[in-house]
């Protein structure tokens, strides 16, 4: 996951629909990523609650949804986002 506080990784029974799996395991590494005090501890944390959810079967993604957009040459002002915003935009002939 992009980040080990993704509501679907949590594995306390309660955080992502009724009926959420429980699995101490998850929220044993989920706690150890929140205490690291080291970049490395922190990957470490995290590649094993990975690791934990997927064994665990709390969550499986199954792949990126990504947006592409294009504009036209004489439009300005576009705003990188999510999704497309006009405000601000404007045309030249």
């Amino acid at each position: 996951m992009a980040t080990p506080t993704h509501i679907f990784i949590r594995g306390d029974g309660s955080s992502g629909s009724n009926g959420w799996a429980t699995s101490p395991a998850v929220e044993t590494e989920l706690a150890a990523w929140f205490d690291a005090t080291t970049l490395e501890a922190e990957k470490a944390a995290a590649r094993r609650l990975n690791k934990a959810a997927l064994d665990h079967a709390l969550f499986a993604p199954l792949g990126v949804c990504m947006r592409h957009y294009a504009w036209r040459k004489n439009l300005t002002g576009i705003s990188k986002g999510s999704m497309p915003l006009f405000w601000g935009v404007s045309k030249t002939v």
